[in-house]
């Protein structure tokens, strides 16, 4: 004796076709999820088996929408916290996390091999890139020094071409290229607004402890008000405050040295990220 099994409902006759497609209507979670009908031949119905394949496949899903949820819903809350957190409540908070940060990097850089914020090739790149940038600085500051139109100036007081502010800077372009705060606009105005709050203090208030305070209050003044947060400008503004040999350059000082090799360290930086994106593209 052969028992038959009922049909599923969603493959009845009559109105439960309807039912049942205004309940797998209601239960699509997302476009892609979608519940299967059951196929009817004339040789008979689907199988037990090929019914549970069908549960099954939607279960599995399930799982992985609701996990791809949760990871959502966390990026975004971590995101929102990011933004909202100034970098004195993140010290606060972060110290604690010190020596186990510390471990977990060493572990992944040197044992796992893993945890690299930067690939092989970029960090090739941006270390030719800082390196052949700077040798052409230098080169083009023995010039300056010794044979340009600038000589005299640099010969009077043994006042340098090569400043502090230009490491700053060409850390900030080899190696964070995209930071706000090496945009065209950010380097060209935060250099001429630190060099000239700068210059300005030392003519009013000489080489005193008050030139400096000044210097740097006026700077970040006139960065915040411009849109121009720079930092190797506030080191401009400083180095003429407490550099005397400088002094030489005058009003010069805004345009040369420090805007000149400002713009010479951009453009090296400018042709290495070319670089990185043709070679990434490959």
């Amino acid at each position: 004796m052969v028992f038959v099994s009922a049909p599923p409902a969603s493959c009845r006759p009559g109105p439960r076709v309807a039912s049942t497609k205004g309940t797998r209507h209601a239960l699509r979670l997302r476009p892609r999820l979608r519940l299967r009908r059951c196929s009817c031949t004339s040789s008979g119905y689907e199988s037990r088996q090929d019914s549970e394949k069908v549960i099954n496949e939607l279960k599995e899903e399930l799982s992985a929408l609701a996990a791809e949820n949760r990871e959502l819903r966390e990026e975004r809350r971590q995101s929102a916290l990011d933004a909202k957190q100034y970098w004195d409540d993140a010290m606060f908070e972060e110290w604690k996390k010190g020596p186990r940060a510390l471990l977990a990097i060493a572990y992944n850089r040197v044992v796992a091999g893993k945890g690299k914020l930067g690939s092989a090739k970029s960090i090739l790149l941006s270390s030719a890139g800082i390196f052949f940038g700077f040798l052409a600085l230098s080169t083009a500051g023995q010039y300056l020094v010794s044979s340009s139109v600038f000589a005299k100036m640099h010969q009077a007081t043994g006042a340098p071409f090569i400043m502090g502010s230009f490491g700053t800077l060409s850390i900030l372009v080899f190696g964070q290229a995209a930071s706000q705060n090496i945009r065209f606009w950010n380097v060209v105005v935060g250099h001429l607004i630190g060099a000239s709050c700068g210059l300005m203090s030392v003519k009013m208030l000489g080489y005193s402890s008050l030139a400096k305070a000044v210097a740097m209050t006026t700077t970040l003044a006139g960065m915040l008000w411009a849109g121009a947060v720079h930092p190797p400008g506030g080191a401009i503004a400083l180095l003429i405050c407490e550099d005397r040999r400088l002094q030489v350059f005058g009003t010069t000082y805004i345009l040369y040295p420090a805007l000149f090799g400002a713009a010479l360290l951009y453009v090296a930086g400018f042709l290495t990220n070319r670089l990185k994106h043709h070679f990434q593209a490959k």
